[in-house]
């Protein structure tokens, strides 16, 4: 059996690797920065990490067919 990993699955490890770097950084740098974080801007990231989490899914089910 080979190492190798298909397309699908790669961009299905980077879109969720990515969704959880959206929810960890975008957040911090916000509050090092000293900017404030308010309810629409946490919405807005976890609409995007969501979007990515749901893609890396996606292709990761595309993978197993």
């Amino acid at each position: 059996m080979s190492d190798r990993k298909t397309i699908p699955e790669m961009f299905g490890e980077f879109f969720r690797e990515a969704a959880v770097l959206t929810t960890v950084f975008i957040p911090l740098d916000l509050v090092l920065t000293g900017k404030p974080l308010t309810l629409g801007l946490g919405v807005v990231i976890l609409a995007i990490s969501g979007s990515l989490l749901a893609a890396g899914i996606a292709f990761e089910q595309l993978r197993k067919k």
